[in-house]
């Protein structure tokens, strides 16, 4: 099709050097005046190449990135996969932040720029979960759920030893960390509560079976600081299954990528400047970055559109540890194998056949004093479960 077009123009411009008259050529090719003329003025230029169509794309691009710019963009990208580093659009813009850019272009400008010079990697093998029903917390609000992680210890220059508590929010992907100097379960406790006065309470606490957030198998019953924390403020603490941290992923995946990111890539003159730094982290995390499972807001965002609901902390807060529990649930998920047992925090329970390679949720109800079994949302079995009386309120 370009070539007989090209041939026409020829053709044409050869009938009007013959002495054919515009008219009549018009009228032969049915054509118009005006596109003969235009080809005509091509042809007196002298360009060789004159039948060829030239491009209509503009010659000045006003908001074109500039190239120094987008070398810039090219370079730090290069510079970060090297070093095995996250290499998104927003770490490369954190990047040009930190070294002082005067202009730093936009996230869809960013990806445009990784997009045109083959620097967007794709991962093709996706995870394909399989296996049974498992019993998960749908979202959709803020602070419905939050995970929880601690991670350490972790170690400074100089042999300082610390730990990371990190939260987060599930719908609004907002974050909240801790730098700890110990694991106690009191220190944890602490740190959860100076997190929850700048996320705001969830309903669900979602964690795994560490010693710290659960108490000591030696007194199954006998729970420790946390979950007490948690009952006392209206939330209903989850347990993961054993030996599965993939199902906190989300606050697994923040965990990994604040450590290679961030702890990683600095160094700091002590716990009190690694605190600090921390803190900066988060806020920069939670009010810049941008996630497209939230299409494209920033976690404050997406808080900020829920203001009016989100249940607060007041500053002034502090938790009674020795105050007796008069009600609350708490929730743990387990995978039954074919003995039937039924492990909470260390004692053991025999379930019903059908529970035999299947995942359970289980319901402590602290009011009645109650150990409550489902499967597929609906309730198989019962156990008495009483407390000590040294945890319930006189």
């Amino acid at each position: 099709m370009k070539q007989k077009i090209e041939k026409l123009r020829k053709k044409t411009i050869k009938l009007l050097l013959s002495g054919k008259p515009v008219k009549e050529i018009c009228e032969i090719a049915g054509l118009s005046r005006q596109w003969v003329y235009k080809w005509y003025k091509r042809y007196l230029k002298g360009d060789k190449l004159w039948f060829k169509e030239h491009s209509r794309a503009p010659h000045n691009i006003p908001h074109k990135t500039p190239s120094e710019i987008e070398q810039a963009v090219i370079s730090i990208r290069k510079k970060l996969q090297q070093k095995d580093e996250f290499k998104g659009a927003q770490r490369i813009r954190w990047e040009m932040e930190d070294l002082n850019y005067e202009y730093i272009p936009s996230i869809s400008t960013i990806n445009a720029i990784l997009k045109r010079n083959n620097l967007i990697e794709h991962n093709e093998k996706r995870f394909n979960p399989k296996g049974k029903n498992y019993p998960s917390i749908k979202c959709e609000r803020p602070n419905e759920l939050h995970e929880v992680d601690l991670l350490g210890p972790r170690y400074l220059k100089g042999g300082i030893r610390f730990y990371l508590l990190n939260v987060i929010d599930i719908f609004s992907h907002r974050v909240g960390i801790e730098i700890l100097q110990s694991k106690y379960d009191e220190i944890i406790a602490e740190a959860l509560i100076r997190i929850w006065k700048r996320l705001g309470l969830p309903q669900y606490l979602q964690l795994d079976n560490q010693s710290p957030f659960r108490g000591s198998d030696r007194h199954p019953r006998s729970f420790g600081i946390v979950i007490k924390l948690c009952l006392s403020l209206n939330i209903q603490p989850v347990f993961i299954p054993l030996n599965e941290p993939w199902r906190n992923g989300c606050i697994e995946k923040f965990g990994d990528t604040y450590q290679r990111y961030f702890l990683r890539k600095y160094r700091f003159n002590g716990i009190e400047d690694l605190i600090y730094e921390t803190q900066k982290f988060e806020f920069r995390h939670n009010h810049t970055y941008r996630y497209s499972t939230i299409h494209g807001k920033t976690p404050t965002k997406v808080m900020s559109e829920y203001k009016d609901s989100i249940l607060t902390l007041p500053q002034n807060y502090r938790f009674d540890k020795d105050k007796g529990l008069s009600k609350g649930l708490i929730h743990i998920v387990r995978f039954i194998r074919s003995d039937r047992k039924l492990d909470i925090f260390g004692e053991k329970f025999i379930l019903p056949k059908e529970t035999v390679y299947e995942y359970v949720w289980c319901t402590i109800d602290v009011k009645e004093q109650k150990l409550k079994i489902f499967l597929d949302n609906e309730q198989i079995e019962e156990f008495d479960y009483k407390l000590p009386k040294s945890y319930r309120c006189t």
